[in-house]
């Protein structure tokens, strides 16, 4: 795989992760810009259901993408002053990622080439990275913020988690 994670740390590639419902996600460290506390959501008309709304951050104008929804699941869990929106930049388009937890930067020990796996699937994931921790989903931030999806999120039907199960077996 590519090393389009960011500077190496302590020997393996800088990883921001977070946790998404039970599934431990990677971004790429390079495209974090922060974290910042809920603001407030102005609708976006026509939008899929996982872009929640937009906010403005500086004066720049963010998509808000609910990653619960975005992986295909109904989130059900109501949004509060504490859920963490990690602001993202990737080609020039900012977005806000709403997230249950953010877990912060680690370091991997190795990438795990999964390509095939996720050849002919929709979620936005290009591999696996192993963690101190355990493993992590790399989200794919080209496919990630296709908003122009012919497929809803909804039609998902590969869970996270047994992509993980898959990955570590």
């Amino acid at each position: 795989m590519s090393n389009s994670l960011g500077p190496k740390l302590d020997g393996g590639a800088k990883l921001f992760l977070v946790r998404v419902r039970d599934a431990l996600l990677s971004l790429p460290f390079d495209c974090v810009t922060r974290v910042l506390p809920l603001m407030e959501l102005q609708p976006v008309p026509d939008a899929p259901a996982y872009v929640r709304g937009m906010f403005n951050y500086r004066g720049d104008p963010v998509l808000a993408v609910d990653m619960v929804e975005r992986l295909g699941r109904q989130n059900d869990v109501p949004y509060t002053l504490d859920t963490p929106v990690v602001l993202c930049r990737y080609k020039q388009r900012s977005v806000g990622l709403l997230v249950d937890e953010v877990l912060g930067l680690m370091a991997s020990e190795e990438d795990t080439n999964l390509e095939d796996t996720f050849k002919n699937a929709i979620p936005p994931f290009t591999g696996v990275i192993r963690t101190q921790e355990k493993l992590a989903l790399q989200v794919d931030f080209e496919r990630l913020l296709d908003f122009d999806l012919t497929l809803d999120a909804t039609d998902l039907d590969v869970d996270p988690s047994e992509l993980l199960a898959q990955a570590s077996s």
